[in-house]
């Protein structure tokens, strides 16, 4: 896990959903994954590991995402972000939330795309960083 992310990979994957503390007993119980929460914003983010290790990410879909969507949400990494938000709006995807920096993830947005699946694009050279 130590190679840099390549434009296009699957970075992270979070639930968004109504209820982040079913969801986080559901998959604690379920996958054994341990859990510590923090704040984004007024919002609180529920981050899983497994072997120390961080895996995936439980959100609000009242307070993050503009109160959609909900179900699991795909992260892939982009070099240009305005390139691949305006590439992603033009071949028929709906933006759901502009290009933003959040300090602990980088600068994302998220889109729906034609079929209805969720994704959020990551600035890759941040995810670097974040590593």
């Amino acid at each position: 896990m130590s190679a840099p992310f390549q434009a296009g990979e699957a970075v992270w994957v979070e639930l968004c959903t109504t209820d982040p503390d079913a969801a986080t007993a559901f998959y604690s119980s379920l996958l054994g994954w341990s859990v510590r929460e923090e704040r984004i914003g007024s919002a609180v983010y529920r981050m899983f590991s497994l072997n120390g290790r961080d895996v995936a990410g439980i959100s609000d879909a009242a307070t993050l995402h503009g109160g959609r969507p909900r179900g699991w949400i795909t992260y892939f990494a982009v070099d240009d972000i305005d390139r691949a938000v305006h590439q992603a709006v033009a071949l028929g995807g709906e933006l759901v939330s502009v290009p933003r920096y959040l300090p602990a993830a980088g600068t994302g947005a998220t889109i729906v795309d034609p079929f209805g699946a969720v994704f959020v694009t990551r600035v890759r050279r941040e995810l670097e960083s974040k590593r």
